[in-house]
């Protein structure tokens, strides 16, 4: 199976379009066998958790010429996300921090590593799409159970298993290491890395040069 890493942060509307972009240039190519690991980056470790607050509201944008800006890139954000057919709404997101919601995933590796590439796409919904809390113990334990996890006393230890948050700052070192300013970044086959979400033209050329077999001669 191929091995697909990538930075990535729940609060980040690029990497959770980018997802879906990479997962539909793989099938036309088909490429079905491929792992997409996330690797937890946070873009505000530091932000407060203000479920009652928006992030357009959270920016505190005084001028006027801010605010349509913001609301410009907000729109951009919702046409790029349509054309995987996502409706993301970062402009309406809760304003919070994403750190449990990344300890929920780590801890989900280790419990069924099977499950965390749905409990990863239903919190990236969650979040951007639904504008649902996801620093909430309540709604992060109901995501566990919607994709398959029972034991709602283990999804709760787990959340309060601080081991998760010690793992999570280890993550944000390794990415200070390798220089990871911006996300997401992607690690693919044959060494090859990019990031953001370049031009689908020069993601084709990327995915290629990745998963197309070196010659010998």
């Amino acid at each position: 199976m191929l091995k697909i890493k990538v930075w990535s942060d729940f609060d980040c509307p690029y990497c959770y379009i980018s997802k879906h972009q990479i997962a539909k240039e793989l099938a036309e190519m088909g490429i079905t066998d491929y792992e997409l690991e996330m690797l937890p980056y946070q873009l505000s470790p530091e932000k407060f958790n203000e479920p009652e607050r928006t992030f357009f509201d959270a920016l505190e944008l005084t001028s006027e010429s801010d605010q349509l800006s913001a609301q410009a890139s907000f729109e951009k954000i919702f046409a790029l996300g349509q054309t995987v057919g996502l409706e993301v709404r970062l402009a309406t997101a809760p304003s919070v921090n994403t750190a449990l919601a990344h300890r929920l995933v780590l801890w989900a590796k280790e419990s069924n590593p099977s499950l965390v590439s749905s409990l990863i796409e239903r919190l990236f919904q969650a979040h951007l799409s639904d504008n649902e809390d996801i620093s909430s113990h309540q709604n992060l334990i109901a995501y566990a159970r919607e994709v398959g996890f029972e034991d709602e006393a283990s999804i709760k230890a787990g959340l309060e298993d601080e081991t998760y948050q010690d793992k999570l700052d280890d993550y944000l070192d390794l990415s200070y290491d390798d220089d990871i300013e911006l996300i997401p970044h992607y690690y693919l086959p044959n060494q090859v890395q990019f990031s953001g979400i370049p031009p689908v033209s020069e993601m084709k050329r990327r995915l290629n040069l990745a998963f197309t077999p070196k010659s010998d001669h």
